[in-house]
């Protein structure tokens, strides 16, 4: 009965292993890490953009840069759909281009 206890007490600290190095590389690695080491290595090539934040990115600055652009009305035959649809990226080209 002892080994039993035992096994399954080595069975259970390994799944808790398992589930914090999962958990370590979810976390640490690809919310923290990877968004600034990408960032630090566009910037040693010369290309900026605006700054992470962690968690957020850009996601509010695009939020309110697409509600501004919600009332704009576009006539049928115009094909310059860009402002609507992506205006961070015209915003962004404009600020950031070398």
């Amino acid at each position: 009965m002892a080994f039993f206890a035992v096994l399954l007490l080595l069975v259970l600290l390994a799944l808790f292993a398992v589930a914090a190095t999962q958990l370590w590389n979810y976390a640490v690695v690809r919310l923290v890490w990877r968004p600034y080491a990408m960032s630090k290595w566009f910037r040693e090539q010369g290309i900026h953009g605006p700054s992470y934040s962690f968690l957020k990115g850009c996601n509010e600055d695009v939020r309110s840069m697409k509600e501004e652009t919600d009332r704009l009305v576009l006539e049928v035959g115009d094909h310059k759909y860009l402002p609507r649809i992506a205006p961070h990226y015209l915003k962004w080209r404009t600020l950031y281009d070398v």
